[in-house]
């Protein structure tokens, strides 16, 4: 996982379990927009059959769900 994994996660969870709008550093979609179009190209390459290539496909899913989400809660 990287740190903008991390990033995204607990902005997640600050919004969910919170009642008021959290707020976000400047260009923080933008940077996760980038983030998760990485995560596909570089799942798109890699060998689905490895585990690194199953753990990559994993942490895409899970980005995309946790950008999809927190942009449905604000």
């Amino acid at each position: 996982m990287s740190g903008r994994y991390d990033r995204l996660l607990e902005a997640w969870r600050r919004e969910r379990h919170r009642s008021d709008l959290q707020p976000l550093q400047e260009g923080f979609y933008g940077e996760m927009t980038d983030y998760v179009s990485q995560l596909r190209e570089q799942t798109r390459m890699a060998d689905k059959t490895s585990l690194k290539g199953r753990i990559s496909d994993r942490e895409k899913d899970n980005a995309e769900r946790l950008l999809r989400e927190l942009s449905q809660l604000r």
